[in-house]
């Protein structure tokens, strides 16, 4: 509606010079803040409804003070709460059952009041939503009067949603176009067949139209303002080259949109790759620290196995030095006993025992003994030149 002000809303203000007006529909702004001049220019005061607006409401109210009160909830809740209003701008829900029920609202609360209806202004009466609902939340409809609808797009002259591409594809737009009460004309239409008040309706072809609904009696009592009307009645000829021009303007804005969405789509799929890529090297990392872990908790186990063989080893290394120092004391032991008179003179009346009883000459124990001792003088000689380049002592642990 914002597009619309220049040229029609503020001159049809300039005429009615409203005191209370009602913005029902707000989204970003762009539209409130020519009324907010406007009302700081004549005194007036702007109510705003819009249960879900795009801009901070509380920045708003402070720099503009008692021109805006704010009401955050549905239309139809909050119409109720205004005690009075001179022109209504209706741009909210475009669907038969949210603007019929606006209109029907509106009506009621005059009359208890015993007031004029006001001069209402309603967007899109025109292409996609003149003749189609749209519902932006399709829970807050009833369900008896909520239309088959779908998040798929919309195209001139066809009346099914398309499959693909399309006007509007992410909103849930009624299944079908030009069926009973469906769309914001239509909804207009029936509660002008239905009042008993003498409301004019004039439509202004382009940027998806816009309807003036005003009272007779307030035309024949505004002449500024019934002149700029009669100014918007266009010939056949205007309005079918207007109608022409917002068909090629529709074509650029579905074309674009589509541009958009499919856009959006590819950089949904880049974004869900990306997703999953970091997914994998995230996974690839966590298999690498596990990997690490179990390496880590090998070399551990390892460590430790080395650690117990080197201690086996020292043990092993205590216990041959320990026999080695018994043998040592065996040898010099036996020395002794086999150097020692009692064993010579022993050894020798032995001897003439064997000649004397003829047995054959065979080696005896004590050959048998020096074999080993002479056996074990030789492997603790070899062993006392290997460790001679050790730090370790031989009769102590060996290093590994």
């Amino acid at each position: 509606m914002q597009r619309f002000w220049e040229t029609v809303i503020e001159p049809v203000f300039e005429a009615l010079q409203p005191k209370s007006i009602v913005e029902i529909g707000s989204d970003q702004g762009g539209n409130t803040e020519n009324l907010l001049e406007f009302c700081r220019k004549t005194g007036s005061t702007l109510h705003v409804i819009d249960p879900a607006p795009g801009y901070e409401v509380s920045e708003w109210q402070r720099e503009h003070g008692e021109h805006l009160i704010f009401h955050k909830d549905l239309s139809l809740t909050a119409l109720p709460s205004i005690e009075d209003f001179d022109a209504v701008l209706i741009d909210g829900d475009h669907n038969w059952y949210t603007v019929f029920n606006e209109l029907k609202t509106i009506e009621r609360l005059c009359d208890e009041r015993s007031r004029q209806v006001p001069l209402v202004m309603l967007h899109d009466i025109g292409w996609p939503y003149g003749r189609r609902d749209l519902y932006y939340d399709p829970d807050t409809i009833p369900e008896e009067h909520r239309k088959p609808h779908q998040k798929k797009g919309i195209l001139p002259g066809v009346s099914n949603l398309l499959k693909e591409d399309g006007l509007n594809q992410h909103l849930h737009n009624a299944v079908l176009e030009n069926e009973p009460q469906s769309g914001v004309l239509t909804a207009v239409e029936d509660f002008m067949e239905e009042t008993d008040h003498q409301l004019e309706l004039t439509k202004l072809p382009g940027i998806h139209g816009l309807g003036i609904l005003i009272p007779s009696q307030l035309k024949e009592s505004n002449a500024k303002l019934a002149d700029f009307l009669e100014q918007l009645r266009f010939s056949p000829f205007v309005s079918r080259y207007i109608e022409g021009v917002e068909r090629a303007r529709l074509d650029i804005q579905i074309r674009q949109q589509e541009e958009q969405v499919n856009h959006r789509r590819r950089l949904e799929e880049e974004s869900q790759k990306l997703r999953e890529a970091r997914q994998e090297r995230k996974e690839a990392h966590e298999e690498l620290k596990e990997a690490r872990q179990e390496l880590r908790e090998t070399r551990q186990e390892l460590g430790q196995q080395l650690r117990r063989e080197h201690q086996r080893l020292r043990e092993a290394n205590q216990e041959v030095a320990r026999l080695a120092r018994w043998l040592g004391e065996l040898d010099e032991g036996v020395s002794t006993l086999l150097g020692s008179r009692q064993w010579k003179a022993g050894h020798a009346l032995g001897e003439l025992r064997r000649r004397a009883l003829f047995k054959s000459e065979e080696p005896s124990a004590v050959d048998h003994l020096e074999a080993v001792l002479e056996r074990f003088r030789s492997w603790r000689d070899n062993r006392s030149s290997q460790a001679s380049g050790s730090e370790e002592d031989p009769s102590g642990p060996t290093k590994s």
